[in-house]
């Protein structure tokens, strides 16, 4: 290109004196200076007719192209096309670029500039090439929007950071003790170069990810990020936080023209850690999981380390620590409103980074002991700080909240914030703050203020606490001699129940945050309840409020997030009135406070139940298109972490602004008529704040009708609204859940709650129909479960078939209110009901036992005995209904067609293989089962005709019993339950068969009887008076037991019914050998002993401990407790079955 006009240019003098000429010669002005500062680049092979270019010049021609290219950018930003910078080659790159020779660009040349600058020479020899250092910085800050790509890869192999072979030139040029101008200029725009290359980082993350691979209508080569590899990023991610870290350490021992500049490099510097940290944490399903911004994790890394290494030295913290104090010194004036600006941004962001640091080292479950020391010894001035002025009092406050929940993670006693305060100041520090956004209503104020409140009391912070409940220090209090629970007028707990008492006209943000700290003082400080009980009128705000609720169908249409809000504020009330009732019922006041609230539940009636605000399709539809669209990216990786707080609306679950920075760069975000994904997300949002809202009322409702119903137990209203909650449990169970994991839990909740509230109405009186309805409906929502013995639903299972038996139980508890008279207007269990038992015994136990059967022999299976011992139950509760005789031959269909004798035979003859803890226990369970199938006659028949008592008798439990010596007291488990097998399961079994069958099988059952000698002979031994044997020791004590009392219970009726058999039939039935003249003996002494029953009567298992326990009226001398009632039973049965049969 020519530096000179050609011949024949005109031109003419534009002065009256003097030769100046203006020239009229087209040229353009920026690729002139792009020439120039390529040929001042190469200098050897050219000669210009301008002259070389000193430095002060070359920063001057740089400087005007970082302008140019900034206001470029801004002007796209300000027409609404910021994005087309970075998705077309600039016009004006172009232009200044137009004479570069060698294929190169004006990038290619200030980079190659800069590198020469950055050598050693030339700046040791001259502070100028500071500036053009300076200005070549600020050139690739204004090229970030524009080419991106290219700026972090000349990053990645300059010199101007450190790596791992080699260090920094930055660090070399400004690593001085004194940080002159010059380099303290190059320094703060290196810093706010790092700060903004690190917000490309994070919005370029999806555009990096998707490539061209998303459709819009641009060119195929429009992204300006293809190419670029995360290393490149993660390299010089952790180069800057290096960079950023030494130069926080340094400025405390720099030296700086004034004490503003070192505040000016502050703020400027923390903000890069603070985004490096908080881009890499604050969205991701969890710490450990890939994430968009994984790129930064290690330099996140490593800014976290520095700040919570136990080794960290002073030196990191000095400077955040000591601009509290610079900021707390600075005048208050408005004569230097730039310096004032300075001071307070570096105040808020080193308060920003305290907090991100905390929030941090909490969601990575990492200690934080160190920040939290010099925090806590800062906390003075933190406090003094919140007073200064009303921008700077949030983030003390957020920092502060921040400190006592970490602080409170620890096993050991938290450090007293109160006491690193000191009374005063802790004293003029809330009385500052519960001013609550006033005089002007500021309610972001007062939510921020209440939720420290509200930390301060969950975080066992006892003398803070103190002083908020009670308007008192700790000092005020003991001078005053007042009584715990004594609260003056103006104390914070005071005014946030005078709140509540207008909560119809409170804010919604203000009114959920005052719930939050009334709950709070609730929960974790009971003595505040004497409070709350002397003054009451705080509920009538509640109730008035939760009156006043529109029903939510009504409202979640046209406001979701009001709806949500309203959900929310309810279950804070019904947690607040529960709580109430709770510590009343304690006091023996409740009666009258449950009385008055059961009028004003028809909100929770509505809506406390089913979270019906759940749109299945909308998260669907969304979760499929946004991956459809943008590559290698879901939804989950927007999800909010702890780091940052979230707020019922459109901004709650998914980071809205995150997903603004990352997405814009694609139209179809936006969409053309605001319906693009960004509308979508905003929905989502809603729709997962009302879902949230609906399940915490959910929860509370629960809380709030059980301790209704346990103040009010005869209640009818209670008992209906029972009824009715139980139904809307079981019914929104049989709707198919959420895909999140808290929609399992929530089904899991809800079916703990329908059983917990079924067990309190069989108790209650109430009404066959009632049960019928329940029985309906626990039968539907059982045959809803899909796979119902599934690791995942198993738990569910089990709580479903409790309540199942439960309310089949209570068929038989009308039924004996019924014959005794007590209920007049009772009836008894209706015929209609005979299909659902038959179905349940069809569908639940019939299947059900078949499937644990099969499942217990596999070794990864969450089957327990206790599933195999309710089967067995509600199959006893279905037998024992009086009208089921009638449906023999259904029920042995039924049990036919699952191969349940079968299937229990096997499970029995494998019980010592499939033993838990040397316990075969399953050899019980298994007869048992078989036991209660022989309570009706027809299935007694198929037992026999199934030859059971050969198959039980050839297994190896039976072998064992054969040759082992059991006892209901025996250390060895399989001999204890060998023991439980014989006289719980295998004699009763025998009973049922001998009386079904009679004489046809009489001679088998004496024969297997007799096999087993050294067991009839122990239970006339277990009967024995004391002293009555010259073998057994004295010192040994000998126990009763229930169980040994059925066992001999059990052998006199069937060596009764086998006599009568054998005197009245030819059939050969032979003798049992068993002693029955010696145990009556034994018994008449121990029912004319029964004092000394009483005393040597031993309970085995917890069941029998409730029975001992439970005391029954007792005539002269009889038992007194239920389980002595029993045995004396037992034994005077026994006792008349002996004397007949010697008798007779």
């Amino acid at each position: 290109m020519p530096t000179g006009c050609p011949r024949g240019t005109y031109g003419r003098f534009i002065t009256d004196t003097g030769r100046v000429v203006l020239m009229e010669y087209p040229h353009s002005t920026l690729s002139l200076l792009g020439r120039q500062l390529e040929i001042n680049l190469v200098k050897e092979g050219y000669h210009s007719e301008l002259g070389m270019l000193q430095p002060s010049e070359i920063a001057e021609v740089i400087s005007f192209f970082s302008t140019l290219f900034r206001m470029e950018y801004l002007k796209m930003a300000e027409t609404g096309n910021d994005n087309t910078a970075a998705h077309r080659e600039s016009e004006l790159l172009q232009e200044a670029s137009k004479h570069i020779s060698g294929g190169k660009d004006l990038v290619s040349v200030v980079c190659e500039t800069m590198d020469y600058f950055m050598q050693d020479e030339p700046t040791r020899a001259e502070d100028a090439a500071v500036h053009i250092l300076t200005a070549c910085v600020t050139f690739l800050d204004a090229m970030l929007p524009i080419q991106p790509s290219r700026v972090w890869s000349y990053l990645a192999r300059s010199e101007l950071l450190s790596s791992d072979s080699r260090a920094g030139k930055l660090a070399k040029i400004t690593g001085t003790l004194d940080l002159v101008s010059e380099r303290f200029d190059l320094l703060v725009s290196s810093l706010s170069f790092f700060s903004r290359l690190i917000d490309t980082a994070m919005c370029s993350a999806v555009q990096r990810r998707a490539g061209n691979k998303f459709a819009y209508r641009q060119k195929p080569d429009s992204n300006p990020w293809l190419g670029t590899a995360d290393k490149v990023l993660t390299r010089v991610g952790l180069s800057v936080a290096q960079a950023s870290v030494d130069v926080l350490e340094s400025t405390s021992t720099w030296r700086f023209y004034s004490e503003t500049s070192r505040l000016q490099l502050i703020s400027t510097v923390v903000p890069v850690l603070d985004k490096l940290v908080l881009y890499s944490h604050s969205t991701g399903s969890s710490p450990s999981s890939e994430n968009l911004m994984s790129c930064l994790k290690p330099a996140a890394s490593y800014v976290v380390d520095c700040f919570l290494s136990p080794s960290t030295g002073t030196l990191r913290f000095g400077p955040m620590l000591t601009s509290f104090g610079a900021a707390l010194m600075s005048p208050d004036s408005t004569l230097y409103p730039q310096r004032t600006m300075i001071v307070r941004n570096q105040l808020k962001s080193v308060l920003k980074l305290c907090t991100t640091l905390l929030r941090t080292a909490d969601y990575l479950d990492r200690s934080s002991a160190m920040l939290e020391t010099y925090l806590f010894k800062s906390s003075t001035l933190l406090a003094r700080l919140s007073a200064l002025s009303d921008p700077v009092r949030d983030p003390v406050i957020r920092l502060l909240e921040s400190l006592v929940i970490n602080a409170a993670k620890s096993a050991a006693e938290p450090p007293s914030l109160l006491g690193y305060l000191g009374p005063q100041i802790s004293k003029s520090f809330l009385q500052s703050l519960a001013n609550l956004g006033k005089p002007f209503a500021l309610t972001h104020d007062a939510k921020i203020t209440w939720a420290f409140f509200s930390s301060i009391l969950r975080n066992r912070q006892q003398w803070m606490s103190n002083c908020l409940l009670t308007g008192q220090t700790p000092r005020e209090a003991m001078k005053g001699g007042s009584k715990k629970g004594e609260l003056s007028a103006d104390s914070v707990f005071a005014c946030a129940l005078a709140r509540l008492r207008g909560l119809q006209d409170l804010d919604n943000v203000e009114a959920l945050a005052v719930l939050d700290f009334v709950a709070s003082a609730q929960n974790y400080w009971p003595w505040t309840i004497f409070t709350l009980l002397k003054d009451t009128s705080y509920i009538d705000g509640l109730r008035a409020y939760v009156r006043n609720l529109k029903p939510s169908h009504l409202t979640v249409k046209s406001d979701a997030i009001g709806t949500s809000v309203d959900a929310r504020v309810a279950a804070y009330v019904a947690e607040t009135l529960a709580m109430q009732l709770y510590h009343s019922r304690h006091q023996g006041t409740a009666g009258p406070l449950a009385k008055s609230l059961v009028a004003d539940l028809d909100y929770y009636l509505r809506d406390g139940v089913e979270v019906a605000g759940y749109n299945k399709s909308l998260h669907n539809n969304f979760a499929k298109n946004f991956a459809n669209k943008y590559f290698g990216c879901s939804l989950e990786s927007f999800k909010r972490t702890p780091l940052q707080h979230r707020e019922l609306g459109s901004n709650y679950y998914y980071d809205l602004d995150r997903a603004n920075d990352m997405l814009r760069f694609d139209p179809g975000w936006l969409g053309r008529k605001d319906n693009g994904f960004k509308n979508e997300m905003e929905l989502a949002n809603a729709n997962l704040s009302l879902v949230d809202a609906q399940i915490a009322l959910f929860h509370a409702w629960e809380f709030l009708l059980v301790e209704l119903s346990t103040c009010l137990p005869s209640d009818e209203t209670v008992a209906r609204q029972m009824l009715q909650v139980v139904q809307q449990c079981l019914n929104a169970n049989q709707g198919a859940p959420g895909p999140e994991s808290i929609f399992l839990k929530l089904v899991d909740a809800r079916a703990n709650l329908a059983l917990i509230l079924v067990q309190r109405l069989v108790k209650s009186s109430i009404a066959v129909k009632d049960i019928n309805q329940l029985l309906t409906c626990l039968v539907a929502t059982i045959h809803d479960a899909e796979e119902p013995f599934t690791k995942q639903s198993m738990t569910y299972n089990r709580t479903l078939l409790k309540a199942l038996f439960v309310t089949l139980r209570a068929y038989q508890l009308v039924e004996s209110k019924v014959a005794h008279g007590s209920s007049a207007d009772q009836e008894g269990p209706a015929v209609n009901i005979a299909q659902t038992v038959l179905n349940v015994l069809d569908h639940v136990v019939g299947r059900g036992f078949r499937t644990l059967v099969s499942l217990i022999h596999d070794k990864d299976t969450n089957v327990s005995p206790e599933d195999l011992a309710l089967l067995t139950a509600i199959m006893q509760a279905c037998l024992s209904l009086p009208t089921i005789e009638q449906s023999q031959t259904q029920i042995l269909n039924i049990m036919a067609s699952h191969d349940v004798i079968s299937a229990a035979t096997s499970l029995f003859s494998w019980a010592d293989q499939l033993s838990i803890q040397g316990d075969p226990v399953y050899g019980e369970l298994s007869i048992l089962f078989l036991l209660e199938l022989s309570s009706l006659p027809q299935l007694a028949e198929q037992l026999a005709c199934d030859g059971i008592l050969s198959n039980l008798l050839s297994a190896n439990l039976t072998k064992y019993m054969l040759k082992a010596n059991t006892s209901p007291y025996a250390e060895a488990p399989v001999a204890q339950r060998c023991y439980s097998i014989w006289a719980k399961g295998l004699l009763p079994l025998m009973l049922n068969l001998l009386a079904t069958l009679g004489a046809t099988l009489a001679p088998e059952m004496a024969y297997v009887l007799n096999q087993f000698p050294h067991m009839l002979e122990a239970s006339v031994d277990r009967f024995e008076p004391p002293g009555a044997s010259r073998t057994r020791s004295k010192s040994t004590p000998r126990y009763l037991t229930l169980l040994a009392t059925s066992e001999i219970h059990s052998l006199a009726l069937l060596t009764r019914v086998l006599a009568a058999l054998r005197a009245s039939n030819s059939r050969d039935i032979p003798a049992v050998e068993w002693d029955a003249s010696g145990l009556l003996e034994n018994v008449d002494f121990w029912l004319s002993s029964k004092r000394l029953l009483k005393e040597r009567l031993l309970p085995l298992g917890s069941r029998e401990m409730e029975w001992r326990n439970t005391k029954v009226a007792a005539g002269v001398g009889g038992p007194d407790n239920l389980l002595e009632r029993k045995v004396v039973s037992q034994l005077e049965t026994v006792r008349d079955v002996l004397s007949e049969e010697l008798e007779g």
